[in-house]
């Protein structure tokens, strides 16, 4: 089953099955536009959107969905310890492979991180260079700052 769910400039399309969040996938405005009509509503359907709603409005920030999260066991790692990061903080990729006990492992962690089918649940934007620059996000950089400032804007 397919969620479609905007925020603008954010829109997503969140894959699951009624139970589980599969995948949650960037996607353009067109194509949100061109699909959203062929949405089902469902209870789960309503609940993602509703937790999705809360973090937009700067008042949800943890996210209570259930995730059906496959990885190797050092992806499963790094994206554990990502979703360890609270709202409106970030991390560097240099900072999660020191927390996991792998120092140099670094340049792995990003290509983990770019192996996260769950976005924004599992916050791979709240990573940066340990120089504070943004590297790769599956929304684009742009997305990615937006989001880091969203965040900011509700730290509290």
């Amino acid at each position: 089953m397919y969620a479609f769910y905007r925020h603008e400039p954010v829109f997503l399309v969140i894959e699951h099955d009624g139970t589980e969040i599969n995948m949650i996938k960037f996607i353009s405005e067109e194509k949100y536009w061109e699909h959203q009509a062929l949405e089902l509503s469902d209870k789960y359907t309503n609940r993602i959107k509703q937790v999705l709603d809360e973090y937009f409005a700067g008042t949800g920030h943890t996210f209570d969905l259930p995730l059906k999260i496959e990885g190797t066991e050092f992806e499963l790692q790094v994206w554990e310890k990502t979703q360890a990061i609270p709202f409106g903080q970030t991390a560097s990729y240099s900072d999660i492979a020191k927390s996991i006990g792998n120092p140099d492992a670094f340049r792995a962690v990003g290509t983990a991180l770019g192996k996260n089918h769950i976005p924004i649940i599992i916050p791979c934007h709240r990573i940066i260079g340990t120089d504070g620059a943004l590297h790769g996000f599956a929304g684009g950089l742009e997305i990615k700052q937006w989001l880091l400032d969203h965040e900011a804007k509700f730290k509290g």
